[in-house]
């Protein structure tokens, strides 16, 4: 399909900033020329902590952005040159105050590919031990665990709509089966 592909004829940074960068484009796609915007991030880590009786860690917390109260996987960013795994656990012990012993990379996704390039690593975390952890000074978090079926149902009724919630799961979902 690379012969779908775009080509760039001009790219000008909108906005930059250490969390977010604006960019705008000017393309050549099949139709013709057009203007394209997008915003960069740096890659994502999600972190999926389950028990041995296959109970999954959530954190809630406030979205600004969206004025609600969001359940949701334990997940952040990566900082520039940081190693996915060290990533993956930094976030789980900043976000639960947990670590585990084992570690599985179980797949990646786009956060919103069409106005996004940010990546997400998920990882599955078990045989977990409390830590005393280090928290992020921006978040106030509450953590609680749920089985699957309690997962599903919280997607179901709308209490879990946190897109990279829903994808990592379903990751999940399919690394179990295989």
């Amino acid at each position: 399909m690379s012969d779908k592909a775009w080509k760039v004829l001009s790219t000008r940074v909108v906005y930059d900033s250490p969390f977010v960068r604006f960019i705008e484009e000017e393309v050549v796609h099949p139709r013709g020329k057009g203007v394209y915007a997008y915003s960069e991030k740096h890659p994502g880590v999600v972190s999926i902590a389950m028990t041995d009786r296959d109970e999954i860690y959530l954190v809630g917390q406030w979205r600004h952005t969206i004025r609600k109260y969001s359940w949701e996987i334990p997940m952040g960013r990566m900082e520039p040159g940081e190693d996915i795994l060290v990533a993956a656990q930094r976030e789980l012990l900043e976000e639960t105050n947990l670590e585990a012993r084992q570690w599985d990379s179980i797949g990646t996704f786009y956060f919103s590919n069409g106005s996004l390039n940010q990546i997400g690593h998920v990882y599955l975390a078990r045989d977990l031990v409390a830590s005393a952890g280090v928290s992020d000074d921006t978040e106030d978090l509450a953590v609680k665990k749920v089985g699957m079926r309690e997962f599903e149902e919280m997607i179901k009724n709308n209490e879990i709509t946190d897109s990279p919630s829903i994808a990592a799961y379903f990751k999940l979902k399919l690394f179990l089966e295989s």
